[in-house]
């Protein structure tokens, strides 16, 4: 078995998850923090109007405010709580009409996408790839390299990757144990030979049938890189797309080269025994277990997701304590649902009590002969997907399958050409990131500002998530950082603001500031600014007093004290 290595942490993942993001659209290296950058966008109306739908349907209901307004109510339901800011001076008495702002810093519900572990450790941290992917989400997954045979021939792309997304504070997604897809290089060439497969482009030319090899390569894999990565893995997918890439599975059940029905695969005896040993092993390093597969929210597969359904229920019958059902989503022009479609799949599913995700989200495909009519149409395909899941209280994360044109798997599906969600190949950002950005950056991002009443509180509401909390008194400022967790209930935060002030004496007299601008105009504290305030505040400008207090002595406004501010007093009197 391969030896347990956790990857490192930072302290300074919490500081990179608030740094600057670039701006894309004049391709300047003018940084903006997140949140401003959003609001500027907006402010200079940069953002693509979201003109037509993927389809008559979808632009039907699109020009329709039902699903939305209901959207919102249930948004407003599951994703927000009350907060209740109290302040408090030293003495434990509530202060009134204390300034307070909320500023949200990061969503609980998780945003995700995946990621190609070489082109991210061949950027440097500038590099829009990384800039974007640590800016825009709070999870990731690897695309290709945590898989077995990627995994087995090289461990060090994925151990890289994933410790950078844990230095970011990026929740990492596993994907995957197991996928039964021999021509996309996911199964070592000796377990596909012991398939009975005969693989020559892949280095399995010597076929030679062993069930139990399999089997027991397969459980041993599982062990081994659960137990590699421990608790640096949030959850893995056990088995992937267990209906549609059935060979593992039949090359234990059935003998080389059969073929499963679906149904047949979703309650295979071996699939258990996966699970099983799997969540032996994930619940000893505290992590999550997951299935996962495609056609089963998109488009009219009510029989795979019927299976699905078979597959879900035999694993919890077998004791399986399942953590996570995965909806692929790989759209389809022809395959667009309605918001009430894709709501009324996900709530057949919420009998089981396991999260649910959407695991790998995009629109490139054309299988059908329908086209998408356009960017602005998947776009605004992007938003309402989003905002109808976003909207369903079992949904926990939305992980899009790439974000970047220049690293998009389409190119390599079929003879597409690459179409990631977000960003054109020379980073220009599409009709997608202005609907993914309006909805997870504007309308469910927190702020809010206020004033607390005459007892010490003020009240707003906020999206699920960490804010920094930010209350001024007088010149005194307090920050706090409060998680709001619950949406059926009031998260309080008591901020407690220091009288922190100390007097202090130039020429024996004590300055004070009669003006409001936080200069201490009035040198003698008499009340009112004189020539005897500017002799004795000349008299004295090179006393410490004068000189480690700039902020209360710079009238000149230049950011030390010396002549030129007695200059300036003088021309106040």
């Amino acid at each position: 078995m391969t030896d347990r290595t956790h990857l490192p942490t930072t302290d300074a993942a919490a500081e990179d998850r608030r740094s600057d993001i670039t701006s894309n659209r004049d391709q300047t290296e003018t940084a903006l923090e997140r949140r401003s950058y959003m609001q500027l966008l907006a402010t200079l109306g940069v953002a693509t109007p979201l003109l037509g739908a993927a389809s008559e349907t979808a632009t039907a209901q699109a020009a329709s405010d039902d699903w939305e307004s209901a959207a919102d109510e249930r948004i407003e339901t599951h994703r927000t709580g009350d907060l209740e800011v109290v302040v408090e001076d030293d003495s434990g008495e509530r202060v009134a009409d204390a300034d307070v702002a909320v500023e949200m810093d990061e969503h609980a519900f998780g945003f995700g996408v995946a990621i190609d572990a070489p082109t991210l450790l061949e950027a440097d941290e500038t590099d829009p790839y990384r800039e974007h992917t640590r800016e825009l989400f709070n999870t990731v997954v690897l695309g290709d390299h945590h898989k077995w045979r990627f995994f087995d021939d090289n461990p060090q792309p994925a151990n890289d990757a994933t410790a950078w997304a844990l230095e970011h504070d990026l929740d990492v997604r596993g994907h995957t144990c197991l996928w039964g897809n021999v021509n996309a290089w996911s199964i070592p060439p000796d377990v596909v030979e012991a398939m009975g497969v005969d693989w020559p482009e892949g280095g399995a030319d010597d076929p030679d049938y062993d069930p139990e090899y399999v089997r027991e390569r397969t459980l041993d894999h599982i062990e081994d890189l659960i137990e590699h990565y421990g608790d640096d893995i949030m959850e893995w997918e056990i088995v992937n797309e267990v209906l549609h890439e059935t060979a593992l599975i039949a090359a234990v059940e059935e003998g080389p080269d059969e073929e499963l029905e679906p149904t047949a695969a979703a309650t295979a005896p071996i699939l258990a025994e996966w699970y099983d040993h799997a969540q032996t092993i994930a619940d000893r390093e505290g992590v999550g277990i997951a299935v996962n597969d495609y056609n089963t929210l998109e488009g009219d597969y009510a029989d795979t997701q019927a299976a699905y359904h078979d597959q879900i229920q035999f694993l919890l019958e077998e004791g399986i304590d399942l953590d996570g059902i995965g909806f692929q989503c790989h759209f389809d022009a022809a395959e667009t649902l309605e918001p009430e479609a894709v709501y009324s799949i996900l709530d057949e599913f919420v009998e089981y009590d396991v999260g649910l995700r959407i695991t790998e989200f995009d629109t490139f495909q054309e299988l059908q002969g329908v086209e998408w009519e356009s960017d602005e149409a998947k776009g605004e395909f992007l938003s309402q997907f989003l905002t109808t899941v976003y909207s369903h209280p079992a949904v926990e994360q939305f992980v899009l399958w790439g974000l970047w044109d220049g690293d998009h798997w389409g190119e390599n599906f079929d003879g597409h050409e690459a179409d990631a969600p977000l960003f054109y190949e020379d980073w220009e950002p599409k009709p997608g990131y202005d609907a993914y950005t309006d909805l997870v950056f504007e309308q469910w991002w927190t702020d809010e500002s206020g004033a607390t009443d005459s007892s010490g509180r003020y009240e707003t509401q906020a999206f699920l998530g960490t804010h920094e909390v930010t209350v001024t008194v007088d010149e005194t400022t307090v920050t706090e950082t409060v998680s709001v967790t619950e949406s059926d209930g009031t998260t309080e935060v008591v901020v407690t603001v220091s009288d922190d002030s100390e007097e202090i004496s130039v020429g024996g007299y004590e300055p004070q500031d009669t003006t409001g601008d936080g200069l201490a105009n009035d040198i003698t504290g008499d009340g009112q600014s004189t020539h005897d305030d500017v002799a004795v505040f000349f008299e004295h400008i090179d006393g410490d007093t004068i000189q480690e207090n700039p902020q209360l002595f710079d009238f000149a406004e230049t950011g030390d004290v010396g002549f030129r501010d007695a200059l300036a007093l003088l021309r106040t009197i």
